[in-house]
C-alpha cells in the first residue's frame, strides 16, 4: 500500500483496501445496508472514534472494500476497543468475511496485521480539530446541555 497513516495531533486517520471475494458484493452490501442501527448503537460505545465509513469500490473488473476512519489514540488501543466490543466484533466479521485474507476477530493481533497490510496513507489529511477528543467533545455537549435547560429555568 501506499505510506503510513496520517497523524495531526491527537487525530490519526486509516484508510484499508481489502479485495471482495468473487461473489461476496452483493452479500456485503446486504451487510453494510442492514447493520446501520446496530452499527450506530455499538460505535457509540467506543470513544476513539470519530469516523467511519465503509464503501464497495468496483475497480478493474474486481471489487474492493474501502474502509475509511479517524480515531484518537493509539493504534493498537483502536483495534483493541473494535475486537472488544461483542457488537462490533461480530459486525467485522460479517462485513470483512467477505474479503481476501480476513482472519477474524478472534486474533486480535492477526487482525491488527491484517489491517496494517491492507492500510494505506492519506496524501492529504486534514483534522478540523486536532486536539479535541471524542471524550472532549461528549463533555461539551453535555455542558452545552445543562447550561441550556439552566438558561430555560432562569
Amino acid at each position: 500500500m501506499s505510506g503510513a497513516p496520517k497523524t495531526i495531533g491527537r487525530v490519526n486517520e486509516a484508510t484499508t483496501v481489502s479485495k471482495i471475494k468473487p461473489g461476496h458484493v452483493e452479500l456485503l452490501r446486504l451487510a453494510l445496508n442492514n447493520s446501520t442501527e446496530i452499527a450506530h448503537a455499538a460505535l457509540a460505545n467506543v470513544e476513539s472514534i470519530h469516523y467511519i465509513s465503509w464503501m464497495i469500490l468496483p475497480m478493474n473488473g474486481a471489487h474492493y472494500l474501502i474502509f475509511v476512519t479517524n480515531y484518537t489514540g493509539t493504534f493498537d488501543k483502536y483495534i483493541d476497543d473494535f475486537a472488544s466490543v461483542l457488537q462490533l466484533h461480530l459486525g467485522l466479521d460479517a462485513i470483512w468475511s467477505n474479503c481476501e485474507g480476513w482472519t477474524g476477530t478472534e486474533d486480535v493481533q492477526a487482525l491488527k496485521d491484517l489491517i496494517l497490510r491492507t492500510a494505506t496513507g492519506a496524501d492529504l489529511y486534514y483534522a478540523a480539530y486536532p486536539d479535541v477528543t471524542v471524550r472532549d467533545v461528549m463533555r461539551t455537549q453535555r455542558a452545552a446541555k445543562v447550561v441550556e435547560e439552566f438558561l430555560e429555568l432562569s
